[in-house]
């Protein structure tokens, strides 16, 4: 396996946590939610460690805050699929972000839409991918099927403003 201290330097820790149930036809549904800021559905997580109070948090301790600041929910059972890296521009600046993505199949509480809008379950066979970042079809579709044990990927979005992206180091393992 990869290195993956060298893989994460220098980018900043964020979570993405996606919680799936089984509907009561027994198929999988992941929640989504639309981000204030960006507008995109998306998992919900956010930075780590990024206020005092937080300082000495881990990944995992920072998923488990963010989810019960975003839904209100208290997770019960959690694992890490992967490992993300986007570069980008904002603001003039390059940005390093490693988000690391957890998969939520326990939890205690309904979720809602507390720093979110409009969280939705859909079938993981009906989602709308148009509503997310472009990217996320690649590395989302894959481990929610099950492909890959542990995800590892980067993707370099440039100093452009659109979303076309090109794959700068991609690692799979499988199951």
């Amino acid at each position: 396996m990869a290195d993956l201290k060298v893989f994460t330097d220098g980018h900043e820790p964020k979570t993405i946590c996606y919680l799936i149930r089984k509907n009561k036809s027994g198929q999988n549904e992941i929640l989504l939610a639309k981000h204030r800021k960006q507008g995109k559905r998306n998992g919900v997580g956010g930075k780590v460690g990024d206020k005092e109070a937080w300082k000495d948090e881990t990944i995992e301790e920072g998923a488990i805050r963010e989810v019960r600041e975003e839904l209100g929910v208290e997770v019960k059972d959690m694992v890490e699929r992967g490992i993300v890296n986007f570069i980008f521009e904002m603001n003039g600046k390059l940005e390093k972000v490693c988000g690391h993505i957890f998969f939520i199949t326990k939890w205690e509480g309904e979720p809602q839409g507390i720093e979110v809008d409009d969280p939705q379950w859909f079938s993981i066979d009906s989602i709308p991918w148009e509503e997310l970042w472009e990217n996320d079809k690649e590395w989302l579709q894959p481990l929610l099927d099950n492909e890959f044990g542990f995800l590892e990927a980067e993707y370099d979005f440039g100093r452009t403003s659109d979303e076309k992206v090109a794959a700068v180091n991609y690692f799979k393992w499988r199951v």
